[in-house]
């Protein structure tokens, strides 16, 4: 199949179980389902050099090239303290993730039930709603962020463990 996106048409098709999605490179409908033509031949044949599959980082890994660095103390000097806030409230839960067995699974198989069974181990150490939750949130931040720096295609849907309880505000009399 192909598609239109601004200028450019795309081809979508899926080979091996996966679904491909790449450009065509072409403004020409009948030039994009040629090249979709020679793809879906080329990559029948075997010849997989068009396709070359990245390596995908286990969770820890990801964590200590890409998101550690991210979350270290700022270089006030370099003017890097305003980058380096915006991923300080990810450094409480990062330890946890990496140690985890869903730590040693890559990116792409991260699944629902990883994650789902990851808050339960998390609950039954005895932890509050509220820490479980925020570590969730980190680990969906940062599966997010795998897929806009184009390291996996797309993330899983994450739960969270549960409501937390509710906090009365405090008021000044």
């Amino acid at each position: 199949m192909i598609y239109k996106r601004g200028s450019i048409y795309w081809t979508k098709f899926q080979h091996a179980g996966r679904m491909i999605y790449k450009s065509t490179g072409q403004t020409s409908s009948t030039k994009a389902r040629q090249v979709e033509a020679r793809l879906r031949s080329e990559l029948a044949m075997g010849h997989y050099g068009i396709l070359e599959r990245k390596s995908i980082p286990t969770l820890a890994q990801f964590i200590r090239e890409r998101i550690e660095p991210k979350v270290k103390e700022p270089d006030v000097e370099n003017g890097e303290q305003r980058r380096q806030k915006r991923f300080r409230w990810l450094r409480t839960a990062l330890k946890p993730l990496s140690t985890h067995a869903i730590g040693r699974l890559p990116l792409d198989k991260i699944t629902s039930e990883h994650i789902s069974d990851y808050g339960i181990d998390r609950e039954a150490e005895r932890l509050t709603i509220g820490t479980v939750n925020r570590e969730l949130r980190v680990l969906r931040r940062i599966l997010r962020l795998a897929v806009e720096w184009n390291v996996i295609e797309k993330s899983p849907k994450i739960a969270m463990a549960g409501n937390e309880p509710f906090r009365a505000p405090l008021h000044k009399v």
